[in-house]
């Protein structure tokens, strides 16, 4: 491609013929100067012959006819002088194109090496996003289950009727509702109270109704504390912006667990007795049946609902698992297929004019996850620039195809081959170079070949003919080992 464009450029379509052609005409040059000083030397011969003899008539016509010669000599030489200042101009042409042409190479060297470091570099942020991403999702759940806790005290605080302090000395809860004139029972009726007395009626509300209320708000069972604009997150962030939590004796972010729970303990004590004390003051045997109904009800849920999440946890931890491994498994296979298709195809196309062969390549749409994508694969022959396989004939088409069988063979092996008429549109030489391939790696695997091509099938080890048997109006099998002639 380079000797091409360096070719177009000074005027000259091939720089190796050319070069090639200039030696050529050079050595016949010389050829012919060598064969005229031969013939004066004969002719000088002839003239000291003649004056031994002393034959002036002889001698005179020698001297003429070496004068003419000595001019056709001179006239030579100085064609050659010609030739050679020409060939000087030329050869120090082609020295210039070739410092050219290994700049450029150099240069596009450089090139593959740059976009080598940005590929690295674009997997490197893949990998720093998928981390950040793992990352914000497990800060997603941490929130999400914060926001779940934080939802289950509240409810629990309307059940057990708990009054949560606010700032500025206000409570949450019934009592607050009752001090504004209000009762839970009027809220469909009163339309004008203030957002936040009718976020506490309505949690209220929903606890009394049980959790099948609940469950027909929300069917799909998730009351969406993942989601900033659920309403139960933002219920739960109106109910808690203004809460008060002076009150609390204890810090609790420098204690242990151990000392968490016993505070837990006793608060869930004095809990006990305070409820204890309401029931004699007002005993409600009806409501005690009711919350412990509810609390049943809502255990029950809660234990399917944790038992849901875990079982899809423990669903994404496998699916994630078989994805990793899938993509290990596929870029195990691609990077060898990668790596061994190039030297396979080298090795099909090479020859003595061409000794490094064509190119071949294989690139991913898609790196991170590749079976979402597609697998581009190119073919470059030797000679020829750089194409898509659609533009390739069909001789180069299956070249390519072979390739890139062989290196995916090379990979899983396969028992045997079994090609029929691949050769079919192969020219003579490319049927001698993949017969030779073959031939050379029978090692590896056994190959069947159907062709209709004797520069294909002579480097086979046995031959298995069919042809017709005409008195029984049969097929017949012939075969022969050829091992034998071997030499």
């Amino acid at each position: 491609k380079y000797t091409k464009d360096f070719g177009q450029k000074h005027g000259v379509e091939d720089v190796r013929l050319y070069e090639e052609a200039t030696l050529r005409e050079k050595e016949e040059l010389k050829e012919k100067i060598r064969k005229v000083h031969k013939h004066v030397q004969k002719m000088e011969a002839k003239l000291r012959y003649n004056e031994t003899r002393k034959l002036d008539e002889e001698v005179k016509k020698a001297e003429k006819q070496l004068k003419t010669e000595k001019k056709v000599l001179q006239k030579k030489e100085e064609e050659s002088k010609a030739v050679t200042t020409a060939l000087d101009e030329l050869q120090n042409k082609v020295d210039e194109l070739t410092v050219e042409y290994g700049k450029l190479k150099q240069d596009a060297q450089d090139s593959q090496i740059e976009a080598v470091e940005v590929e690295k570099v674009k997997e490197e942020i893949a990998a720093e996003k998928s981390a950040q991403v793992k990352k914000m999702t497990a800060e997603e759940n941490k929130i999400e289950k914060l926001r779940a806790s934080r939802h289950d005290l509240l409810r629990q605080a309307h059940v057990d009727q708990v009054e949560l302090p606010l700032i500025g000395g206000g409570v949450t809860g019934r009592k607050r509702q009752r001090a504004n004139g209000e009762e839970d029972e009027d809220e469909d009726d009163d339309n004008d109270r203030s957002k936040k007395a009718k976020l506490h009626s309505d949690i209220g509300s929903d606890v009394q109704k049980g959790e099948s209320q609940s469950a027909s708000q929300d069917p799909s069972g998730s009351l969406g504390f993942s989601q900033d604009d659920s309403k139960y997150v933002k219920r739960d962030d109106a109910e808690t912006a203004n809460l008060d939590f002076s009150m609390l004796t204890e810090n609790l972010n420098n204690l242990s667990e151990k000392e968490k729970e016993t505070i837990k303990k006793k608060y869930e004590q004095t809990l006990h007795d305070l409820i204890e004390e309401l029931a004699k003051m007002q005993p409600n045997m009806k409501a005690q049946e009711r919350y412990e109904d509810v609390s049943k009800l809502l255990k029950s849920t809660e234990d399917k609902l944790n038992d849901a999440r875990n079982q899809s946890r423990v669903v994404e931890q496998g699916f994630d698992q078989i994805k990793q491994q899938r993509l290990e498994r596929f870029m195990k296979m691609f990077e060898h297929v990668e790596l061994t298709i190039d030297r396979i195809y080298k090795d099909l196309t090479k020859s003595k004019k061409h000794a490094l062969g064509g190119n071949a390549y294989l690139t991913l749409s898609n790196t991170e996850e590749p079976w979402l994508g597609g697998i581009k694969f190119n073919a470059m022959p030797p000679t020829k620039r750089f194409r898509d396989m659609d533009q390739l004939s069909g001789g180069e088409k299956t070249v390519a195809a072979l390739a890139l069988l062989f290196a995916i063979h090379s990979f899983h092996p396969a028992p045997f081959f079994v090609m029929d008429e691949v050769d079919a549109a192969l020219d003579n030489v490319n049927v001698f170079k993949v017969s030779s391939y073959i031939k050379q790696n029978s090692n590896n695997f056994q190959c069947l070949v159907i062709s209709l091509k004797d520069a294909f099938y002579d480097k086979a080890d046995a031959l298995v003919g069919i042809y017709r048997e005409k008195e029984m109006n049969c097929s017949r099998v012939a075969t022969m080992d050829l091992t034998k002639y071997e030499t």
